[in-house]
């Protein structure tokens, strides 16, 4: 870039103004529009340049350049996108969006697009695939040049001066100053491109407050006290494999890698609060199919159901299925063994965070998560990308959203209709967790307590539980529980935003404090201890599998 700025300025001190103003104007076909332009600006203040030449230079270039670009989207329409050097600036995806806004708003988009980054090549290409009357885009065209043209000009020419006299002035080789000087004009004004594009405002807004907001941390970061608290409590019990002995009941404490499906399968059948489950094993997609719907039938279920690794974490793979062709499209790319389960309806969840401790007649509901479903409502004008940004429940997760719907950002919800963000109760999928423990009852209490009960050797867990009604699950008579989580189910509701990260430290340390007190105790009641042998195959047996952990949707 550097090379180019010094030989552009050779070429043009020697050339006729005519010249200049042709080298100028095939400059912003070759270079850059904007590039061009600053170029411009610097070489004024270095007095290579007329104002008058470089005003009409890249003015000329930038309105015969939009003109050609309507040209090729009016004559050649979408057959065009198929060439390499428009295949690459116009994506499908943003010319549709720009279609939508110039239908919209008809031809005073020209204008505005000008002026904002990243919409003007594929507006004025779109203005040309809609037809829209040549006159009138000319037009608007030249007028929007004319405005910009001057105000990239004379802020390159006010700031490349200055610039330029501070590196004099610092002592720096003449050859250094002017692409010293116009390469931080460059960054300066795409700068402040940005910062005048609400979107990109919205996501940097976004990624700040996961960079603030120590809920979006991440784990290696978060767990850091965690990790040398564990150090320290397998010093003091002078063993490494005390969490594993936490749930006998469950494979390695339920640390990692645990069957959902054996840990469900420990209660009798049917079970009042449990839905109806099938796990399906490693076969071919069809038979897998036919498992299914054969299981459907039998418990007379309809879509919509879930499917999700039978082995699995922090809701990856886990999806709403609401027809044969999605089941398929999961079961194709998902070849491990999952689980099919009837879908619990809401639209209540929660996670049940439960402690007792062996030799103990009762265990304790120690804390409930309430989880909050982010979800967009259609105003007939906006499309989901849109939505998704303005979102004030997105902050800290539009990444997350707008992945999720690649697909979908450009589509425009009808007024009123709604859209589920996320299905997967889960906080990295998106999910906002809220301190609910305001919601225990003795008689929640006194059922979550019967339940684990059932399964002997279940000590410390969480469990995610769904719930048509606030007060019949308060009652404890009327909740599905869709997945118990072992020992490495966090007091969740420690992610609430009015908590603090000492609280989040404070509610994980002593979780884990009784994670090592209940294994050093079932050791002491006779309890086998697993090899760690055995418990790295499985980690790295989980970890293979983990490729396959579609993103919830």
């Amino acid at each position: 870039m550097d090379d180019w700025m010094i030989e552009l300025s050779q070429n043009i001190a020697l050339a006729s103004e005519w010249q200049k103003i042709g080298l100028l104007g095939v400059s912003t076909f070759v270079v850059s529009e904007d590039l061009t332009t600053i170029a411009a600006g610097m070489l004024i203040s270095q007095d290579v340049l007329s104002v008058s030449t470089a005003f009409w230079g890249c003015f000329l270039g930038i309105f015969l350049g939009d003109g050609l670009l309507y040209l090729i989207g009016l004559v050649l329409g979408r057959p065009a996108m198929k060439l390499p050097i428009l295949r690459r600036l116009l994506t499908p995806e943003k010319v549709a969006e720009c279609e939508a806004w110039f239908a919209r708003n008809g031809i005073q988009v020209v204008i505005m697009s000008r002026f904002l980054p990243g919409t003007r090549l594929p507006t004025y290409f779109a203005a040309g695939v809609m037809r829209s009357r040549a006159s009138f885009f000319m037009l608007a065209a030249a007028i929007a040049t004319a405005i910009w043209t001057p105000l990239l000009l004379g802020a390159s020419w006010f700031f490349g001066d200055r610039l330029s006299a501070l590196f004099t002035q610092l002592g720096a080789h003449p050859w250094i100053v002017v692409p010293l000087s116009f390469a931080i004009l460059i960054v300066v004004f795409q700068g402040f491109s940005k910062l005048t594009n609400w979107r990109w405002r919205r996501r940097f807004r976004s990624r700040l407050h996961r960079i603030m907001r120590w809920e979006f941390w991440p784990i290696g970061v978060l767990y850091l006290p965690i990790f040398v608290q564990n150090l320290w409590l397998a010093i003091k019990y002078r063993r490494l494999t005390l969490p594993l002995l936490c749930n006998p009941s469950i494979e390695f404490g339920g640390i990692v890698g645990e069957s959902k499906s054996e840990v469900l399968d420990l209660y009798k059948k049917p079970h009042r609060f449990i839905p109806s489950y099938r796990v399906l094993l490693a076969g071919t997609v069809e038979s897998r199919i036919a498992q299914t719907l054969e299981w459907m039938e039998e418990g007379g279920l309809t879509f919509p159901i879930i499917l999700k690794p039978d082995a699995g974490q922090r809701g990856y793979g886990v999806r709403l299925i609401r027809n044969a062709t999605d089941m398929h499209d999961y079961l194709q790319l998902v070849p491990i063994p999952t689980i099919a389960q009837a879908y619990a309806h809401g639209p209540y969840e929660f996670g049940v965070y439960y402690v007792r401790r062996p030799g103990e007649e009762r265990g304790v509901v120690a804390g409930i998560t309430g989880k909050e479903f982010p979800k967009l409502v259609g105003d007939g004008t906006t499309n989901i990308e849109d939505l998704i940004l303005r979102l004030p429940a997105a902050q800290g997760r539009i990444h997350i959203f707008t992945n999720r719907f690649k697909d979908r950002l450009n589509e425009v919800l009808v007024r009123g209709e709604t859209l589920a963000l996320v299905h997967a109760g889960n906080h990295c999928q998106g999910t906002i967790f809220l301190d609910h423990t305001h919601l225990i009852t003795p008689q929640l209490e006194e059922r979550i307590d019967l339940i684990t009960r059932e399964i002997e050797g279940l000590h410390i867990c969480r469990i995610d539980i769904r719930a048509k009604n606030l007060e019949a699950f308060r009652s404890g008579e009327c909740f599905q529980m869709v997945e118990i989580n072992g020992a490495t189910a966090e007091p969740s509701h420690m992610y609430d935003p009015r908590h603090g990260l000492f609280n989040a430290w404070r509610q994980l340390m002593k979780h884990w404090s009784n994670v090592w007190y209940i294994g050093h105790l079932n050791r002491l009641a006779g309890e086998p201890t697993p090899k760690l042998s055995d418990f790295i195959a499985s980690i790295k047996r989980y970890r293979k599998n983990t490729r396959y952990h579609l993103d919830a949707n």
